[in-house]
């Protein structure tokens, strides 16, 4: 299994605090770099940190995809992320059920439903990816209720 080795961070100059993140790691077969990609955000608040206490790292980000999805910039909303190794590679294991407690309080922290537009349907779409995250269903009848 692979470990942190390097973790490289850069402001890339964009208008909402776009990081790039790079990180170098040891595997069996020798060094290896990963292009993490661009995260919003603060580069202290993406540093690695063993969130589940396995001793391993993982990154705790937004899934950018919900960023200008269903709303602007500054009306979405959109559901954490636990980035972290999986089989030798770095994936998305949110889903894991040692993170169900992290998605837990990102769903208390949405707040209230916007009364409409769209703040309302980003907010939404966020709910539902929670909720699915979890393993429960849908909320369609929230949404039409």
């Amino acid at each position: 299994m692979p470990w942190l080795l390097v973790y490289i961070s850069t402001y890339t100059g964009c208008a909402h605090f776009c990081i790039e993140i790079d990180i170098l790691s040891n595997t069996a077969s020798g060094w290896s770099e990963v292009d993490f990609g661009f995260y919003d955000g603060d580069p202290e608040a993406l540093l690695p940190r063993d969130l589940n206490g396995d001793g391993l790292s993982e990154i705790k980000t937004f899934d950018n995809r919900f960023f200008y999805t269903f709303a602007s910039y500054a009306g979405s909303s959109a559901p954490i992320q636990i980035l972290g190794f999986e089989n030798g590679e770095f994936a998305n294991i949110t889903a894991n059920g040692d993170f169900e407690w992290e998605v837990r309080a990102g769903l208390d922290d949405m707040g209230t439903i916007p009364e409409d537009g769209e703040p309302r349907n980003s907010w939404l779409a966020t709910y539902a990816a929670y909720l699915l995250t979890l393993g429960e269903a849908a909320p369609l009848d929230y949404a039409v209720g």
